[in-house]
């Protein structure tokens, strides 16, 4: 979000040109149009969204460079929060399993135990949680604010950020889990692509409202981006799912030396506990 006293950056350049970081909402909304008129219009909303109203966002997160004789502008660059910089980082770490499902492999019968509704503000503090204790069985996630959570929430529509957050209730109407579709995937498959700690008969129940959400839209499957630990990842692979690979993180290490040294003890634990050569 935009600061006040903030001070942005302005450097000339050559050929006429400034380099400038953004100072106002015009600025914000001139970057985002330039950007719709490129990419597309839901890039404009989310560069829009991103920079009025994301907790973690700054007006010097928006360089942008413009053509004094014209005004226009010419060539813009956002840091977003916890993106990763293109140089030194390598992929690395498993980031999610991708799996694509057909419709006739889920059953239609809906599980009786269970009901669905459409999670709301009143459900961040619970969402919290729940995502908290998913979060927990994960090598690496990403911090998530009382704050982000809102921005998710009332800032998302029309961006690829967008989702529908799925409340799974047991038999009482009372809170059990969640599932998240993607509004905007990148494919034409009905996309979830996160979930709280699922149960099998939770998981189980969840495929099905893909399914019936995935047939009502005329989706012609189901795709999980999910990790491999999940639930449903797991369920998944039961029902014949096409597996499309694992995406990962991109890491850079700061200091080699530091970390072949917290490593040094476990590397020289599994060489200990090495058999022996014949």
């Amino acid at each position: 979000m935009l600061n006040p006293d903030e001070k942005p950056l302005r450097q000339p350049l050559e050929d006429n040109l400034t380099l400038t970081t953004a100072a106002s909402e015009e600025d914000i909304e001139r970057v985002a149009a330039f950007n719709a008129s490129i990419h597309a219009p839901n890039v404009g909303t989310l560069i829009q969204n991103l920079f009025l109203h994301h907790p973690a966002t700054r007006g010097r997160d928006l360089f942008f460079v413009v053509d004094e004789g014209s005004g226009e502008i010419v060539s813009s660059l956002c840091l977003i929060p916890h993106f990763y910089r293109q140089f030194g980082y390598e992929y690395t770490l498993s980031l999610e399993a991708t799996l694509r499902l057909e419709l006739r492999h889920v059953s239609g019968s809906p599980e009786p135990a269970f009901t669905f509704r459409r999670a709301t503000l009143d459900d961040i503090p619970t969402l919290r949680q729940l995502y908290g204790e998913a979060a927990r069985d994960l090598t690496i996630h990403t911090v998530r604010g009382e704050g982000t959570w809102r921005y998710l929430e009332t800032h998302a529509d029309g961006t690829v950020t967008e989702r529908e957050r799925w409340i799974i209730q047991d038999p009482d109407g009372k809170l059990a889990r969640y599932v998240s579709v993607q509004r905007h995937p990148f494919g034409e498959e009905l996309t979830v692509d996160e979930t709280a700690r699922l149960s099998l008969e939770a998981a189980l129940a969840a495929l099905q409202l893909a399914r019936k959400l995935a047939f009502d839209r005329e989706n012609p499957g189901i795709r999980l981006n999910l990790p491999a630990s999940a639930t449903l990842t797991h369920l998944a692979r039961s029902l014949e799912a096409h597996d499309e690979g694992t995406y990962a993180w991109q890491i850079h290490v700061l200091d080699v030396a530091a970390l072949l040294r917290a490593l040094g003890p476990v590397l020289e634990r599994r060489v200990t506990d090495a058999p022996s050569p014949a």
